[in-house]
């Protein structure tokens, strides 16, 4: 997937980007129970709520050219 996100504080790119990158792990991994989707036959995300999901995180501005490789 890819996507340009713009951070709310820019001077904390780095650190926002790597809780970016696990957020999101987090949230498509079937097997962590805490966030994101849960473990059943046939389940499927659309790039909508992917994008929701990222324009929710407390330190992401916007989201936008959001794709799906």
């Amino acid at each position: 997937m890819r996507c340009t996100v713009k951070l709310k504080n820019p001077l904390l790119a780095g650190m926002y980007l790597e809780r970016l990158n696990r957020a999101i792990s987090d949230f498509l991994s079937p097997w962590n129970e805490t966030v994101g989707y849960t473990r059943h036959f046939g389940w499927m995300v659309s790039k909508h709520e992917i994008e929701s999901f990222i324009q929710s995180l407390d330190y992401v501005d916007r989201v936008t050219n959001l794709s799906i490789l």
